[in-house]
């Protein structure tokens, strides 16, 4: 009897603390995060020691009116026995109305995530925690506040679903780490502005499979994007251009994403970024200025510092092993012509690839295809170095059928003289180095009429030349050769107009027009743009270290040709050493002592460079240096002129 007294108590008490534990644990939780500096509600809390099943509902921690979290209702199904061997394991997790509050833009996270980094490295640093299957619905990441410009904000990122399968964080050699083993799968999601009422982002389906992440790395197998539109424009653009989003695109799929940081750089890797069905829109105003959308800028203010050329952080290094686009189109408005053009690209493919920041001169093959509002066809197929400062490329390519009506508005700036209709079919070829550009193309004019103009400078009028050259057909063959320094040219697009309408006036005239040398000048040589230093430093750093880089991979692919070197103290280096920073003038003399240590300074930037080339397998009989000299009438920094001949 005593027995069962004993057994019928103990069932009572296990009881009353299974009943009881939740209720306490609630109010614990509530008094933590009150002595931690929020302010906490939890509704209900539940715990069912059999299934092992948690659940709350009703949760709201807050740090201020503008930055919290909330849950509706959270479910959690853990493993008992797992939690003895220090390891946290819920077989299911669901959660429904999740929110997020940030506060404003520039919201220091940190605020969320210390709390609960400091009670996991003080109680549990050596757990592991793992999710084996999670659906999350409804959920938002929002912000409030003032933009840089001060607008009020009220914009919320919404997730209609997220699932996450096999997902585990546990603490390594590098910090904690989030590793998952499956795809995570995320749909309708949404960018939306409340005080606008309209939506700047929406994506219809994510999916994001082999993900590791820790303090300094990210690896990601996949991405793949389904049904993206982003940005709704203004009603006003809208009625000016066909579609009321900037960028639409079917889908998008991104391979082997490597992320890696340091202090002061950024590494982004990319395997293969396959883009299907790609919509962009693109609007110049009155001064020839790509508009982005005033709500784009407002939600991401980086993009204005980034455009000016004024963000700061750490270096950012991005490398792209090819790039395809597939069935892609581009619209353009131009407000900088008159009338305002807009026309666009359709059918468009685009190949590139591989490519790298870290490597600015250095080209890859590139072929794009496109036809012009369903007319002409372009095709151009060669080499060229996206992120080089200077033009630097190798291409060729044609225009098949291309409608001259359709860019009538342009025609008056290439020409100075507007083109009513004629159609254009060419064969092409050029090549750019730094500020050098040279090529041919072989033309035919076909039907073409103008507006009319006057002779100038004893160059015929387009028409005139046209009418004078025609034959039965209504065409025109001609060739037409160009040699350009975009340092001497106000505008390319204007010297090459110039140059075809100065061809077609010789011919009309009687006069053979001068053809160039067989081999292009980027075949004999090549001049880049001058190497900067640093005041007072002899190592050429940053994107100029890069730059040189580059020059040497060129110098090593072409070992029949000398590199000149040439360096060169400026009168902005001396204003910088001896004067704050203000310039020599014209009458004024510098000391001897300040001279030979500006000469010394020229020559030992020449003996740090012979080093670097040497060390990187240049040979000493292939590099001449010119004799180290100052010039004082330049402000500008310090340089290393190159050439390659």
């Amino acid at each position: 009897m005593r027995l069962i007294k004993w057994s019928f108590g103990l069932v009572i008490g296990l009881v009353v603390l299974v009943a009881v534990a939740p209720i306490a644990a609630k109010h614990y939780a509530v008094y933590w995060f009150t002595e931690q500096g929020y302010e906490a509600q939890i509704k209900t809390v539940g715990f069912n020691a059999v299934t092992g099943k948690l659940s709350i509902a009703g949760l709201d921690i807050r740090k201020s009116n503008e930055q919290g979290i909330r849950i509706d209702l959270l479910e959690a199904h853990i493993k008992l026995p797992e939690l003895f061997g220090q390891e946290a394991v819920i077989r299911r997790l669901r959660t429904q109305g999740l929110r997020l509050d940030i506060g404003a833009l520039d919201t220091n996270f940190s605020e969320f995530t210390t709390p609960i980094e400091t009670f996991v490295n003080r109680h549990m640093p050596a757990w592991r925690f793992e999710i084996i299957s999670s659906l999350n619905e409804h959920l938002e990441v929002c912000r409030t506040g003032a933009s840089p410009s001060g607008k009020a904000l009220s914009q919320c990122f919404s997730i209609g679903s997220f699932a996450l399968r096999d997902a585990t964080v546990q603490n390594t050699s590098k910090g904690w780490q989030l590793s998952t083993r499956s795809t995570s799968h995320l749909q309708r999601m949404y960018f939306k502005d409340h005080f606008n009422g309209t939506s700047l982002l929406y994506l219809g389906d994510a999916k994001i499979r082999d993900v590791v992440a820790d303090q300094t790395e990210r690896r990601i197998g996949q991405i793949a994007l389904k049904s993206f539109h982003l940005v709704e424009r203004s009603e006003i653009e809208t009625q000016r251009l066909d579609t009321p989003y900037q960028t639409q695109l079917n889908s998008l799929l991104v391979n082997d994403i490597v992320e890696t940081r340091s202090r002061d750089q950024v590494r982004l890797q990319l395997g293969l970024v396959d883009a299907t069905a790609l919509r962009q829109t693109l609007h110049k105003d009155h001064n020839a200025a790509f508009v982005i959308v005033e709500r784009l800028r407002e939600v991401f203010p980086s993009l204005d510092l980034a455009l000016s050329g004024e963000s700061a952080g750490p270096n950012v290094i991005v490398e792209v092993m090819k790039t395809r686009v597939i069935d892609g189109g581009i619209a353009w408005l131009d407000d900088s012509v008159s009338p305002p053009a807009q026309e666009a690209l359709t059918g468009l493919s685009l190949e590139l690839g591989p490519i790298s920041s870290a490597q600015p001169e250095k080209r890859s093959p590139v072929t794009f295809i496109a036809r012009l509002s369903d007319g002409g066809e372009i095709v151009v197929r060669g080499r060229l170095a996206p992120f080089a400062e200077h033009p630097n490329f190798d291409v060729d390519g044609h225009v098949k059928g291309l409608d001259l009506a359709k860019i009538s508005a342009y025609t008056e700036t290439l020409f100075n003289e507007r083109v009513l209709q004629g159609r254009v079919d060419a064969k092409f070829r050029a090549q750019g180095q730094s500020s050098s550009i040279q090529g041919d193309a072989s033309v035919r004019l076909s039907d073409m009429s103008t507006g009319g103009g006057a002779r100038l400078n004893g160059v015929l009028s387009l028409q005139d030349s046209y009418s004078a050259l025609k034959d039965r057909n209504q065409s025109v063959d001609f060739e037409v050769f160009f040699d350009f320094d975009l340092l001497k040219v106000n505008s390319l697009s204007e010297a090459l107009g110039y140059r075809a309408k100065r061809t077609l006036s010789d011919l009309a005239q009687g006069i053979t027009p001068q053809r160039p040398a067989n081999k292009p000048k980027a075949a004999q040589g090549m001049v880049f743009e001058p190497l900067k230093y640093n005041p007072s430093e002899t190592e050429l750093m940053g994107g100029q270290a890069i730059r040189f880089k580059d020059i040497t991979v060129l110098a090593k692919e072409n070992p029949t040709k000398i590199l000149s070197l040439c360096p060169v103290t400026t009168g902005g280096e001396w204003a910088g050493l001896y004067r704050q920073g203000k310039p020599l003038k014209s009458w004024e003399q510098i000391s001897s002592a300040e001279n030979e240590h500006l000469l010394n300074m020229s020559k030992r930037r020449a003996k740090a460079v012979s080093k670097k080339l040497d060390e990187m397998g240049v040979s000493k009989k292939r590099v001449r240096f010119c004799e180290p000299t100052l010039k004082l009438t330049d402000n500008g920094p310090s340089f290393l002129s190159a050439e390659l001949k």
